[in-house]
């Protein structure tokens, strides 16, 4: 409706118009209302609904979130390709350890110091181990590469001892015919 269409429909029915007349309570809730310059209450109402319910998404988001970190292994490693590569690594390690470990052990070898130092790292690699059933994913990679680092070091002690052993027990002779120690 135009402007003067709206002037004439009122224009014609004003009669109708003036017959409903509001309570006086209603009245004297909208002059309240103006004298303190609060919003009606239904406008208050919405506000508040509004923030109830801003408020219990938060909340139930907040739930959800604490629910999904706290499940243990939500992404566990044995579902993963990393399984596979952290499965056949450790096997190879470990296959390559026992044959190292079989050796020192035919040596019959008396020094606690290696067998403490073995130790050290079997605490490590337990660890690692630990650690890698926890870690975020896509940080697993760090922890087999500290894995394989300690698997290696483990390793190549072991390869010094053995050498060292083998020297000591088999000597060889040197062109001059001298025992080389």
């Amino acid at each position: 409706m135009k402007k003067d269409q709206l002037e004439q429909f009122i224009s014609d029915n004003r009669a109708e118009f003036d017959e409903a007349i509001p309570s006086l309570g209603v009245w004297a809730n909208i002059d309240k209302a103006l004298e303190t310059g609060k919003p009606v209450q239904k406008k208050r109402f919405w506000k508040l609904s509004r923030i109830a319910v801003a408020a219990s998404f938060l909340i139930i988001a907040g739930i959800a979130l604490g629910y999904v970190m706290a499940t243990p292994d939500a992404h566990p490693i044995a579902h993963t390709e990393i399984s596979k590569d952290y499965q056949d690594m450790s096997a190879y390690y470990e296959r390559q350890l026992q044959d190292k470990t079989a050796k020192l052990v035919s040596y019959q070898h008396q020094d606690s110091s290696i067998d403490r130092d073995l130790e050290q790292f079997d605490q490590v690699l337990e660890e690692l181990k630990e650690e890698l059933q926890n870690v975020p994913k896509g940080t697993e990679e760090k922890v087999i590469h500290a894995m394989i680092q300690s698997y290696q070091a483990k390793i190549m002690l072991l390869d010094r001892v053995l050498e060292q052993l083998n020297h000591v027990n088999h000597p060889k002779n040197n062109d001059n015919g001298s025992v080389k120690l």
